[in-house]
């Protein structure tokens, strides 16, 4: 999991003065962080009609969020999501189906997706990507508005990925709590180890509070990031104590 890092990179979306080349160096890290390397921005706003919206702040815009669209903010994960619900819808329809799976070249491609897709590749998807979902929901969510067509699909997939932010953490302990006496085994880890790959499970059920502090403290910490502009005492803060946490929970 990725727990300092990804907060150093959002660390200029406070309202605090960076320098230009800090600024570019920082948006530049922040578009690796968030495997957004190809430029989507003439593609969405042909695609989506997006209309033109100011950034939320100068340093939002620095560091590549100038907009205040869900979609075009996340830009390449956006795609990836996508392609992920895609392929699994496709996978969940078709792996019951007796016409298709009767071909053994077909049994193993299928075999390999479901490998390749259910569900530890989604689940670290989900993680290395929380903190992006949420600065980019929240975003939104705090200039919401249902207009222009653009305006509507971006809407619609805020609260979409809205909900999957909230949830993801309460479907984590139902699943780690219904499911502890297999957690060691081979078949949960091989479906659902990327959620507990780095934890003592020795240590009892208490670490299940981990990886649900893992999210909740970047709801957390995108929300005063959003919400807090211009007390960029209580920013610096937040983000104090988030690291001391991360050393506290993963010391």
């Amino acid at each position: 999991m990725l727990h300092t890092q990804q907060i150093v990179v959002l660390l200029p979306l406070n309202d605090v003065s960076f320098p230009g080349n800090a600024s570019y160096f920082y948006s530049f890290l922040l578009s690796v962080a968030a495997f957004d390397l190809i430029p989507t921005d003439d593609f969405f706003d042909t695609v989506f009609s997006f209309k033109f919206r100011e950034p939320v702040t100068s340093n939002f815009g620095a560091l590549g969020y100038e907009t205040t669209f869900f979609i075009r903010n996340l830009g390449n994960p956006f795609l990836f999501a996508l392609g992920y619900a895609i392929a699994l819808l496709l996978i969940l329809l078709l792996k019951d189906c007796k016409k298709i799976n009767q071909y053994k070249s077909v049994q193993g491609v299928m075999k390999t997706l479901q490998g390749l897709l259910l569900w530890n590749s989604v689940i670290r998807f989900v993680i290395e990507s929380y903190m992006l979902f949420t600065i980019c929901a929240l975003i939104n969510l705090a200039y919401f508005e249902f207009g222009d067509y653009g305006s509507v699909i971006s809407g619609l997939f805020t609260i979409l990925f809205t909900f999957l932010v909230m949830a993801f953490p309460i479907w984590v302990i139902i699943l780690m709590i219904r499911n502890w006496d297999q957690l060691s085994g081979e078949e949960m880890r091989g479906r659902y180890g990327s959620l507990y790959e780095d934890f003592d499970l020795e240590v009892g059920r208490s670490v299940i509070i981990v990886p649900v502090l893992f999210m909740v403290r970047r709801i957390f910490l995108c929300s005063s990031i959003l919400f807090l502009q211009g007390y960029p005492t209580f920013q610096i803060h937040i983000i104090y104590f988030s690291v001391i946490a991360v050393i506290i929970t993963h010391g």
